[in-house]
This record gives structure tokens, C-alpha cells and sequence, in this order.
């Protein structure tokens, strides 16, 4: 069974299948809905509907409040990648990188053997010698690298 974040990510990605990729959701019927706190509709948006797994997401105060969720729409699947490039934080831990290796994977912009790979490079286990918070930073240097070169041969 999976957990709640990945049922309201599903939800929230069901919504933008069926409205062209943009939709404008309120936080608390949402939560209401699928009965969960609206912390967890926050929670979701902040770490997996992030521009750099291709979303833009817009909050808007008063009115009951509202999100706007829009995919970011791009050309072709270099521009894609190259946006998460371009994106990409200095500092990445193995749960952030994953969650951009499955974004690619769902995206359909690598295989599963492909993301298989990236996650190996991605783990804790291949920077366990070093520091946390350089591992991180070190981490995300290799993904953003790796994915600049991908961008090369899609």
C-alpha cells in the first residue's frame, strides 16, 4: 500500500492529466476531500511539485485560497532535462535526487534500467565517506552533470 504523499501526488497528477497540464486546486477542499490535513496538500506541492520536477506552482491568499499547478510545458525532451539543469539546487540529499529520477522515469524521458543506474550514483552508499552536507552538494553536482549529458543523447 502506498503511503499519503504518494496518493495525493497521484490525485494532483490525475487533475493535471485531465486539465491539460494546468489546474487550480484549494488546498483545503483537497485535504477535504481525501481526508488529510491541508499540511499534507502543502507538504506534497513543496517536495515533489517543484519546478525542478517540472511544475510551477502559484499560492494565492484570500478567496479560500487557491493553487494553481501547471506542468512546464517544454519542446522536446533535451529542453526538458536541460531545464532541470538549469534548475537544479547546489544541494540535493537521496530522497530529493530519487524523487527527480522518478519524475524522468514517469516522464518517460529514461527507462528503468536507466533510472536504476542514476539511483545507484544517486545513494548515500556511494558518498558515505563524506561529510552530509558535502555529500549532498557533491550529489547534485553528479546529477546535474549526468543529466546535461543525457540532454545530449535524447
Amino acid at each position: 500500500m502506498s503511503n499519503i504523499s504518494d496518493r495525493i501526488e497521484r490525485m494532483i497528477d490525475d487533475l493535471l492529466d485531465r486539465h491539460d497540464g494546468t489546474v487550480e486546486i484549494s488546498r483545503n477542499r483537497l485535504a477535504e476531500e481525501i481526508s488529510v490535513v491541508p499540511s499534507q496538500i502543502s507538504y506534497v506541492l513543496s517536495t515533489r511539485f517543484t519546478s525542478s520536477h517540472g511544475y510551477v506552482v502559484e499560492s494565492r491568499r484570500g478567496g479560500g485560497g487557491s493553487i494553481t499547478i501547471r506542468r512546464i510545458n517544454t519542446s522536446s525532451p533535451a529542453r526538458a532535462i536541460l531545464h532541470l539543469v538549469q534548475e537544479m539546487p547546489e544541494s540535493n540529499s537521496q530522497q530529493q535526487a530519487c524523487q527527480i529520477i522518478s519524475g524522468l522515469l514517469r516522464s518517460e524521458l529514461i527507462d528503468e534500467p536507466m533510472a536504476e543506474v542514476f539511483k545507484a550514483a544517486m545513494s548515500d552508499l556511494a558518498y558515505r565517506k563524506v561529510d552530509r552536507q558535502l555529500a549532498d552538494q557533491v550529489r547534485s553536482q553528479v546529477l546535474q552533470n549526468t543529466l546535461a549529458v543525457l540532454a545530449t543523447l535524447v
